[in-house]
């Protein structure tokens, strides 16, 4: 069976941790790639947040084709390396990278990183905490057509990947495709984003924006 890294389990797993502030303020697009998932005799660990065009010229918009060349870039850059390899114990070279220009010019597998959900402390009801194993649903805007009463179902497993079912409505389970959030194939390294997005708007259906699901 294929190793998933070659990193310590113990070192992996204080970077895995030390990832969630990251992917907390970033999105989940943190990811392990390089030479520490495909061999043992890897030099560094390198660690990249791949953001949307948009967000990634927003934060850093002197970058153009050479992001070194803006300083709040490179300051980053160089901090969170700091601070991933002071909490892992690991040589991390760590980067934040245009998802156009990650994805034309890097090939190579990614293993999603840093998404943990913490359980709070203490209850509070004014700012509940998003369930992200709990099934969230969108009831079909056909469902006045016959045969058309279908629901679709977003989840996440406890490995943190994403399951999509249609159903119908009411029904609990059905074929699910699943969306791996690690070894995410680099032609679809926007795709487990885009699902936690999706997956945060269902839990905003009580707005009245999105399909009732309880009717």
């Amino acid at each position: 069976m294929e190793r998933s890294n070659w990193l310590p389990s113990p070192q992996f797993l204080h970077l895995n941790m030390a990832c969630t502030p990251l992917a907390e303020t970033f999105g989940p697009s943190i990811y392990l790639v390089g030479s520490a998932l495909e061999r043992r005799d890897f030099r560094d660990v390198d660690v990249r947040a791949i953001l949307d065009d948009d967000d990634f010229d927003r934060r850093f918009p002197l970058a153009g084709t050479s992001p070194s060349h803006d300083v709040g870039w490179s300051l980053l850059c160089a901090a969170l390396s700091l601070y991933l390899s002071d909490r892992s114990g690991l040589p991390v070279d760590f980067q934040f990278q245009r998802m156009t220009n990650a994805n034309a010019k890097y090939a190579g597998r990614r293993h999603a990183l840093g998404l943990f959900r913490a359980k709070p402390a203490t209850p509070q009801p004014a700012a509940p905490v998003e369930k992200w194993g709990e099934p969230r649903r969108y009831r079909s805007d056909d469902r006045d057509l016959a045969g058309r009463d279908d629901d679709l179902v977003v989840s996440q497993g406890g490995n943190g990947d994403w399951y999509v079912t249609i159903v119908k409505h009411g029904e609990k389970t059905g074929p699910s495709v699943r969306l791996t959030t690690s070894g995410t194939r680099p032609e679809f390294s926007g795709v487990p984003a885009a699902m936690a997005k999706l997956y945060r708007a269902l839990g905003a259906r009580s707005t009245g924006d999105l399909g009732d699901s309880t009717e």
